[in-house]
């Protein structure tokens, strides 16, 4: 089991986590790649930012971390862009901690 962290700040800081199944292959990724960026995005309105810094912890057997930011002024190709990359940088830590 690996749990994923995400940390939005921009003056204030939410979090909200996610339990992964180890061994997750193939069309699972999407699913719960679709979940985290739908989470991501809630923490982001939540926070009410403009904005922000992401850091996303994942912790299994070992702990990894990495962070990016948000710029400001976001149009929907950005957002689905900036989706993207978390996404990627998820299942990087994923397997670097499962």
């Amino acid at each position: 089991m690996v749990e994923v962290v995400f940390e939005v700040s921009c003056g204030k800081t939410v979090t909200d986590k996610i339990e992964l199944p180890d061994n997750i292959q193939g069309r699972e990724k999407f699913k719960y790649g679709g979940k985290m960026v739908k989470m991501l995005w809630d923490l982001y309105k939540k926070a009410n930012c403009n904005g922000a810094k992401v850091k996303i912890i994942a912790k299994g057997k070992k702990k990894a971390e990495k962070t990016i930011e948000i710029e400001s002024d976001l149009d929907h190709r950005k957002r689905i862009g900036y989706g993207g990359k978390v996404v990627r940088i998820v299942w990087e830590l994923y397997d670097l901690v499962k």
